[in-house]
């Protein structure tokens, strides 16, 4: 897509290295080329496969190389986001490329998606951010960010052009990354999360079912704000929106940001790695019925898990912890749907067909769909399982 959009630019200096101000890699959408002579029109160079081309696409995904090469993960693997950061906030590409998201996701068997979605304030162009102009920062008030709202859009036109029985919710999500300034940070998250009631209200689809569902926090948990950090805010806000706290993504003991998730009233953990170390609360999630939300790829990549043969989830689903299987920022690590993710934690983590069976049923159980939604999910599901099955018995007499 960005490669034949003759509005697409690529900086790249290799003598500069990592500038403070563009990144090597970093893409923009432009009306016209900057004279800055170390900006590529991304059309050109695609023709001629490039250096800066080749390394600007090389720094779109996080394959194993880059894995092995770099000391500390999450430098490299906010690299991506860094890349893309301005071109995504570009309405025309914001769009598409969601248009595009959907249909691959739905193409590659996945019926169904929650989203966590940030609300980027978004722009024509990055002619502005070229020039170092900056916007004035919009409040956030009752009506739905653009964000949101091309969101929805999009997902409405993957279901119109192929994607016929595809369903899409959206969780908003900003970042507990660390700023300038805790309080800050704090404010603006609570900010939005008071303005979330207003926004599912707006955006509510023609049946009566949500399309945004509730509330998380993402990025690295063990170097930036813990969800404790946000606790009283959040209890003061009283905003009555669900929680899908994105917690528990570390090796470490002394990250509890599942108790803070629990206490909060989150109803899934995205992650959970480390919950085996808080062996009591782990029972008060099993029985609370609160779903993790279990990343096989993303937490093998990130070094969460190097080895999938000791990842927590068999041990989790030993003792009866609801879990279900989750892609976690598929396009970068260049995976698609949830086959990576589902084969991946068959092989290595000792489970057989009967829990991959029970993880696909509990995507759908412990989704934010209403329960008609959810029965007619599983219904339809069901019919391809069978059939899946019927396709696969002979190899297993």
């Amino acid at each position: 897509m960005l490669a034949i959009d003759p509005h697409v630019y690529v900086f790249w200096d290799p003598d500069a290295g990592i500038r403070p101000d563009w990144p090597n890699g970093k893409l923009f959408y432009l009306t016209q080329k900057p004279a800055h002579k170390k900006f590529y029109n991304y059309h050109d160079i695609a023709e001629f496969d490039s250096t800066p081309f080749v390394e600007s696409k090389r720094m779109l995904t996080f394959i194993d190389r880059r894995v092995d090469d770099i000391e500390y993960i999450w430098d490299g693997f906010n690299d991506y986001f860094i890349a893309v950061s301005s071109i995504l906030k570009v309405r025309a590409i914001y769009k598409k490329y969601y248009v595009a998201a959907f249909k691959h996701q739905y193409h590659a068997g996945n019926d169904y998606i929650e989203i966590r979605a940030g609300v980027p304030e978004l722009v024509d162009n990055n002619d502005g951010e070229i020039a170092r102009v900056t916007p004035p920062k919009m409040p956030y008030n009752a009506t739905p960010p653009e964000a949101l709202t091309l969101l929805k859009e999009a997902w409405l036109i993957a279901r119109n052009e192929g994607c016929p029985d595809l369903t899409v919710k959206a969780i908003v999500a900003p970042s507990r990354r660390t700023g300038i300034s805790h309080d800050a940070d704090i404010k603006e998250a609570v900010e939005i999360l008071k303005n979330i009631p207003a926004w599912q209200a707006a955006l509510r689809n023609e049946d009566g079912s949500e399309f945004v569902i509730g509330f998380d926090l993402v990025s690295e948990e063990d170097t930036n704000h813990k969800t404790d950090d946000y606790a009283k805010a959040i209890i003061e806000a009283n905003s009555g929106v669900d929680f899908y706290f994105h917690d528990g993504e570390s090796n470490w003991a002394d990250n509890d940001n599942v108790h803070s998730a629990w206490a909060l009233g989150t109803k899934r953990i995205g992650h959970g790695i480390n919950l085996y170390n808080f062996p009591t609360l782990m029972k008060k999630i099993r029985d609370e019925k609160i779903c993790l939300e279990i990343c096989p790829v993303s937490n093998q990549m990130l070094r969460y898990t190097k080895d999938l043969r000791i990842h927590p989830i068999a041990q989790f689903m030993q003792q009866d912890v609801q879990c279900t299987i989750c892609s976690d920022d598929p396009q970068i690590f260049e995976t698609a749907g949830l086959t990576w993710d589902l084969w991946e934690v068959y092989h290595g983590a000792m489970i057989d067909l009967r829990d991959i069976k029970q993880l696909i049923q509990n995507s759908y159980r412990f989704s934010a769909m209403n329960e008609t939604e959810k029965a007619q999910k599983l219904a339809a599901w069901a019919v391809k399982w069978n059939q899946f099955i019927d396709e696969i018995r002979p190899q297993l007499i």
